[in-house]
């Protein structure tokens, strides 16, 4: 049976902080009243706080994360508008 490994960046990062940097990477001003909490999506086991320790996976396998957390976003954007534009051009030859 093959063990379960984990992978970790090992910092906190709000979602918030998450959003806010995908706007910056658009070119969007992003002045707090785009992003809003509704507490109706709460969960009530809900965890505050999630910080991962991968000490494990890099003394086991030797791994060590490649990429920064804005780079991971940024190829996260990336990949994202390839993928609309592939999708706007197959709707467009279909009309």
């Amino acid at each position: 049976m093959s063990k379960e490994r984990h992978f970790f960046c090992g910092r906190i990062l709000a979602v918030r902080m998450f959003i806010r940097f995908i706007y910056w990477l658009a070119f969007f001003d992003l002045d707090g009243s785009v992003v809003s909490i509704n507490a109706k999506f709460f969960r009530e086991a809900e965890i505050d706080v999630l910080c991962g320790d991968s000490s494990g996976v890099r003394e086991e396998l030797g791994w060590e994360p490649e990429c920064s957390f804005p780079q991971l976003v940024s190829e996260m954007c990336e990949s994202a508008d390839i993928f609309v534009k592939n999708q706007m051009q197959m709707i467009k030859s279909r009309l």
